[in-house]
């Protein structure tokens, strides 16, 4: 799942959205436990990344592609909670970084469900290669439940490399222009 807010804002049921590489509308601390999502994030960033006084006079009046925005040490954004002094940061997963355990325990729950009977029809894999851990075994455990595999990718891939069977599907181009004619018999124009 992207870390922009795009699904959300095309009307997907927010229970049904897993943000594998978390939301750059929602902040973490560095240090603690802290994390912010909606308004109480957009609080901590108004409050905490605007550069200082200073500087915000002296943006008016700046040449940007000469002179790049300066923010000093005590500009950078600090925890607000009373004890910690971490860093904020995007509630994002980096590279290198894990998925958080309870999220990867989620969706497990979510494709392979303790009732055995559920079945999965088709699994879409778009705007991605689905090569890294753990989007392909997702696509694995959707294919344990009966799935075919549809990928939509605008780099050219090897579909073996990707383990995609006979069943499966691979477009290769830009999801903008491929999804709306793939699923206009299923939502119409």
């Amino acid at each position: 799942m992207n870390v922009d807010d795009l699904s959300e804002r095309a009307g997907c049921p927010e229970h049904q959205l897993h943000h594998l590489h978390g939301s750059v509308f929602d902040v973490k601390c560095t240090k603690c436990s802290f994390q912010a999502s909606g308004a109480p994030a957009e609080h901590v960033l108004l409050m905490k990344l605007l550069c200082s006084t200073r500087e915000k006079e002296n943006l008016q009046n700046r040449d940007t592609k000469r002179h790049p925005l300066f923010i000093s040490g005590e500009d950078i954004p600090r925890c607000p909670t009373s004890d910690c002094d971490g860093l904020i940061r995007l509630a994002i997963v980096w590279f290198t970084e894990s998925i958080p355990q309870p999220l990867l325990a989620s969706i497990h729950q979510w494709i392979c469900p303790s009732d055995q009977s559920m079945t999965i029809d088709t699994m879409l894999v778009i705007g991605t290669s689905a090569l890294v851990y753990p989007a392909t075994a997702y696509i694995e455990a959707a294919r344990r439940k009966g799935a075919r595999v549809v990928v939509v990718h605008i780099e050219k891939e090897d579909p073996s490399l990707l383990g995609l069977e006979e069943q499966d599907w691979y477009f290769q181009g830009d999801a903008v222009v491929l999804m709306p004619e793939m699923l206009r018999p299923v939502i119409g124009s």
